[in-house]
């Protein structure tokens, strides 16, 4: 568990840099400087120690800027100004969030293992609508099987109707050559017939 020793308001916990302690907040931050100045190395070089975190510089030629890297279970770092106080408290700043984030780190770890713990006792307890959901499941396998069936019955009856258009069909079909055949023999008929000249009226021979 990472400890953060926490300071009171305007009070300053001592910074030791270069084996050095320092007691007030001016003095360190003037000693911080000084570790700064000439300082351009590419590797971060351990200078000293804060508040139980080792303090380790660095040089960010991109940036052009010196920065402070706080290190103990996890790293944090913070980058410096030329602020003789303003430096100290951007790394009070810093400490004071991780302190922050710790504690509700540490709240959602104990929720979860409240949330487990009852995880735990549910898992355990007897499913009280397990005899509904058996009697459900039962109706809707009866529902099921029913729906099936009737589909069977559907399909014979549709199977029925087009056996029965099927016969009808050949019923016609044998009936239409019959017709056929009838009307033929009647315009025969006709045509064998001699046709008679309509008889001429006779001309008056008297008068009345």
């Amino acid at each position: 568990m990472i400890l953060i020793p926490t300071a009171k308001k305007d009070e300053f916990m001592p910074m030791m840099i270069s084996a050095k302690t320092y007691e007030t907040k001016k003095e360190a931050g003037l000693a911080l400087l000084l570790s700064m100045k000439g300082f351009k190395g590419k590797e971060s070089v351990e200078i000293g120690a804060y508040r139980g975190f080792t303090m380790h510089l660095s040089y960010d030629s991109f940036h052009n800027e010196h920065n402070i890297t706080l290190k103990g279970n996890i790293s944090h770092t913070v980058p410096l100004g030329r602020d003789v106080s303003g430096n100290l408290t951007r790394i009070d700043n810093l400490l004071e969030m991780m302190s922050k984030r710790l504690d509700m780190a540490k709240q959602k770890l104990e929720d979860l293992q409240k949330q487990q713990a009852s995880s735990e006792i549910e898992k355990d307890k007897p499913f009280v609508q397990e005899q509904e959901l058996k009697d459900k499941s039962e109706q809707l396998a009866q529902l099921d099987a029913e729906l099936s069936l009737s589909g069977s019955d559907e399909e014979k009856t549709e199977e029925k109707a087009d056996e029965l258009g099927e016969e009808k069909s050949e019923i016609m079909s044998e009936k239409k050559p019959s017709m056929l055949e009838t009307l033929k023999k009647n315009v025969e008929n006709m045509k064998s017939k001699p046709i008679s000249e309509p008889k001429k009226k006779k001309d008056r021979e008297e008068v009345l």
